[in-house]
C-alpha cells in the first residue's frame, strides 16, 4: 500500500533565509498520488510562510470520482488552526485506517487545533447508504474529538432496517474510546 503519484512544488523565497525569518510563497500540487487504496486525482494548495507563520489558501484535492476535499487555515507560533471538508469521499478509507470493510460515501467537516505534536481535531462526519463490516446501513452521522490517545464521541447515530441483531431505527452510541487502556467508556442506546 505504497505511495505512488507525483508532486510539484513552486516557491519563491525573499528576505533574510535563516529558518525563523525566512519568507516564501508558493504552490504545491499533486497528480494522481495513490494511497491506501484512494486516488488523489489532482491537489492543489498556495501557501505563505512569514516568520513563525505559514498560511494555506485555495487548498483543495479531487479524491477518486466524486470526492473533494478543501483545507483553509494555518500554523503560527506551532498552534495549528485549520478547517477541513470534504464531501463524497469513498468510505473504503475507514477500511486503511481502522481495518473495517467499508462502501459508500463519507461527508465530513473538521477543526484542527492544538500543536504539531499534540493535534486535537472535533469532527462531523455524515453519509447516506453505506455498507460496513458486511451490514447495510441507511445512514451514519457522527460528532466527536480526537486528542492524545482519546476519541470522544459526543453522538454517533446508525439508522438502520435492521444489523446483526439490534432492531430496525436509530441507533446512539456515546462514549470515550483511551486507546492507552483496554476498557472503552461506552454508552449505546438502542
Amino acid at each position: 500500500q505504497g505511495l505512488t503519484g507525483s508532486v510539484n512544488l513552486d516557491f519563491v523565497a525573499a528576505g533574510v533565509l535563516s529558518a525563523e525569518k525566512v519568507e516564501l510563497l508558493g504552490n504545491i500540487s499533486v497528480a494522481n498520488l495513490k494511497y491506501h487504496g484512494l486516488t488523489i486525482k489532482e491537489a492543489s494548495l498556495d501557501f505563505t510562510k512569514n516568520n513563525d507563520e505559514l498560511k494555506l489558501y485555495n487548498a483543495h484535492a479531487s479524491v477518486d470520482e466524486t470526492g473533494e476535499i478543501t483545507l483553509q487555515g494555518g500554523i503560527k507560533q506551532q498552534q495549528l488552526d485549520l478547517d477541513l471538508t470534504a464531501q463524497g469521499i469513498p468510505a473504503q478509507v475507514l477500511t486503511s485506517y481502522g481495518g473495517v470493510e467499508a462502501r459508500g460515501k463519507l461527508n465530513a467537516t473538521a477543526k484542527i487545533q492544538g500543536t504539531l505534536d499534540k493535534p486535537a481535531v472535533w469532527a462531523n462526519i455524515n453519509s447516506g447508504k453505506i455498507v460496513l463490516a458486511g451490514q447495510n446501513i441507511d445512514a451514519v452521522v457522527a460528532e466527536g474529538r480526537y486528542q492524545g490517545s482519546r476519541l470522544e464521541i459526543a453522538n454517533l447515530e446508525i439508522t438502520t432496517s435492521k444489523i446483526m441483531n439490534l432492531p430496525q431505527g436509530k441507533h446512539r452510541v456515546q462514549g470515550v474510546l483511551d486507546f492507552t487502556t483496554t476498557v472503552p467508556e461506552v454508552q449505546v442506546e438502542v
